[in-house]
């Protein structure tokens, strides 16, 4: 494996990284967004 090649990779692996945790931030909020509203609205 190349430098080049193994960068991308560690780039390529970052990526995969920084969009799991985004989905999970946005998976936690709307959670909580439900829970709120089912809290309030019950």
């Amino acid at each position: 494996m190349t430098p080049r090649e193994q960068q991308e990779a560690i780039a390529r692996t970052r990526r995969n990284r920084n969009r799991a945790l985004g989905l999970a931030l946005l998976f936690m909020v709307v959670l909580f967004y439900a829970i709120t509203f089912v809290k309030f609205t019950v």
